[in-house]
């Protein structure tokens, strides 16, 4: 699904970076920035995502989908926590994974990743997604302690290869990028809905939309 993957050693945000780049009409859909460090990591709500370098995985979608109504933008929210979820159980046999509403992973309660979604809008369809990811994988150690952070480093006591845990992720979100477009919303929902920590906050929060 994804033409292009392209790496960079340093970026501000790879959100950010990726915007810069679809303005100037360097990239084209179906692209992948990934960075190895982020000097202004963005995170939900303006807050900031703090990485070691070269540690973890940092990186951000371009898509460009066609006839999606703005109605049906939590979608991309929903397959990337998918995409996720099922990308780390493959690597973290038996552990309790959840998605907090509305844009982290938890694996045992402890923040591993999380989610930034940016779309721009043209008559009542989204025109441009970029979806900027963070996975925690090889960093052991934390420098803070907000929302519990952990790492697949941190749970296995090894080393992981980063880019495998990419291609693992890329291959899930196709898959359920492809059921998005094929209309299978009951499937996303019921399957969202059963890795969802606080199912009741999700609703609350999807009926105000």
């Amino acid at each position: 699904m994804f033409n292009n993957i392209v790496f960079y050693k340093t970026v501000d945000s790879t959100n950010d970076y990726l915007a810069k780049l679809v303005r100037e009409k360097k990239v084209e859909n179906k692209f992948v920035l990934v960075a190895d460090f982020q000097t202004k990591g963005k995170g939900q709500r303006s807050n900031r995502w703090y990485s070691s370098r070269g540690k973890n995985l940092l990186f951000s979608l371009y898509l460009k989908p066609s006839d999606t109504l703005v109605k049906n933008k939590i979608y991309f929210n929903i397959i990337t926590s998918l995409a996720l979820v099922h990308t780390l159980k493959k690597h973290l046999i038996n552990k309790k994974i959840k998605i907090k509403w509305p844009n982290d992973i938890l694996v045992e309660n402890c923040k591993i990743s999380g989610i930034l979604i940016e779309t721009t809008v043209l008559k009542e369809k989204i025109k441009t997604v970029i979806i900027g990811i963070g996975i925690n994988i090889n960093q052991a150690r934390f420098t803070f302690n907000e929302n519990n952070p952990t790492s697949i480093n941190k749970i296995l006591k090894k080393e992981v290869d980063r880019h495998a845990v990419l291609m693992d992720f890329l291959k899930n979100f196709s898959q359920f990028f492809n059921a998005f477009k094929e209309k299978k919303y009951e499937f996303l929902d019921q399957e969202y809905l059963s890795f969802l920590k606080d199912p009741a906050k999700f609703f609350k929060n999807r009926n105000a939309n």
